[in-house]
């Protein structure tokens, strides 16, 4: 997986950042003043029966290696490695998305694989712009390296302010799910005069297995969301 260089990282003004110790912070262009796109509400679910079981609804095209696709917003990016640098999180370009190597993998039976992208960037809508549209039922699908393949369903979206993220997001153990996160809401001015936005997008996904070859699907599975 392409990772970023350091300089990229710190260099790209309008970068998200997120600190492994559950501070977020962030850059902004100083010219960006609209407020950045929340959920109508947040919601946490439990894993729907039909993706506790059988429930494997394939992704509507083929993905190549290191994608993320989320249909019903339409997202189709390429993933590059994140790392932490000086207890930051590094994000990428605004079309990819970044996914935190010290995390969870596609491969991995524990974990949260934690993935990072832009909302907006030096003026450009970022990978993530939709996030917040997100339901519960929708699909994720990411991909690794070696094009092994990573579906889950949609079970929460949450908004939280920078300076509050939820534990447990930067590990490698523990329960095996898909965090997705990007910026939302106002833009608030630091007194260094730095502009941010002040508050994360928080998505939660349940990683479901897929069934065997040829086995059908369960009538009444959801169809993995329509795009909004």
């Amino acid at each position: 997986m392409r990772r970023l260089t350091t300089t990229t990282a710190l260099t790209l003004s309008g970068m998200s950042l997120f600190t492994a110790g559950g501070i977020a912070g962030g850059l902004l262009l100083s010219g960006l003043g609209a407020p950045a796109p929340l959920p109508a509400e947040a919601f946490t679910e439990a894993a729907p029966a039909s993706v506790r079981g059988d429930g494997w609804m394939a992704p509507p095209r083929p993905l190549g290696a290191e994608r993320l696709l989320i249909p019903a917003i339409d997202v189709d990016a390429p993933i590059v490695d994140s790392t932490i640098d000086n207890g930051l999180l590094t994000i990428p370009e605004h079309s990819e998305v970044g996914r935190y190597v010290g995390g969870g993998s596609v491969r991995s039976e524990n974990g949260t694989v934690l993935l990072a992208g832009h909302v907006s960037s030096y003026g450009q809508p970022g990978a993530l712009r939709l996030l917040s549209r997100l339901r519960a039922g929708d699909w994720v699908y990411l991909t690794d390296e070696d094009g092994n393949l990573l579906g889950a369903v949609v079970t929460g979206v949450e908004v939280r302010l920078k300076a509050d993220l939820p534990d447990g997001l930067f590990t490698s153990s523990g329960e095996r799910r898909v965090v997705l996160v990007t910026c939302g809401g106002e833009v608030v001015t630091r007194s260094d005069g730095t502009r941010h936005y002040a508050s994360n997008v928080i998505v939660t996904a349940v990683p479901v297995q897929p069934r065997p070859q040829g086995e059908p699907r369960d009538a009444g599975v959801h169809d993995g969301g329509t795009s909004r």
